[in-house]
């Protein structure tokens, strides 16, 4: 039941989205089919400090990828206010953003993401390596929020 309710939002925003229609059916069920790998520990983690906020055995993984040759990060992580409600609650979902990267750009968005809610949660790939472990993953941003 609760993964048709999934389903059913992110459909209804990719219809809303400047997607081409006919390709968004055909992409879904493709992510859906698929099995998401999230290779943390092959990454770099923004704040290593030890994080109450981490569930351990969550109902729910929410991720988000940014890639950022095709995402404006700047705006991203301007936005990312928007998140801190989110984490005050406690809920049984785990939340990740993925920042894919250059290895030059690195140190510049960690000191970005620093300053932000999600420096917790935040990981840096620097190695595109979720893009590679994960190769359905269409190229449109839309499709790069999900939850797991």
């Amino acid at each position: 039941m609760t993964k048709t309710k999934i389903v059913l939002c992110i459909a209804m925003m990719l219809m809303a989205s400047c997607i081409n229609e006919s390709n968004i059916v055909e992409k879904l069920s493709k992510m859906q089919n698929a099995h998401v790998c999230l290779p943390l520990d092959e990454m770099s983690r923004v704040c290593n400090s030890k994080n109450n906020n981490i569930v351990s055995n969550p109902a729910l993984t929410y991720v988000c990828f940014v890639d950022s040759s095709l995402a404006c990060r700047p705006c991203y992580i301007k936005h990312t206010i928007l998140w801190k409600n989110y984490f005050e609650e406690k809920t049984n979902i785990n939340y990740v953003f993925i920042f894919e990267v250059s290895k030059q750009d690195e140190n510049k968005l960690r000191k970005e993401l620093q300053q932000t809610v999600i420096r917790d949660f935040s990981y840096i790939d620097t190695k595109s390596l979720f893009r590679l472990y994960n190769q359905f993953l269409p190229k449109e941003t839309v499709f790069h929020t999900f939850l797991l």
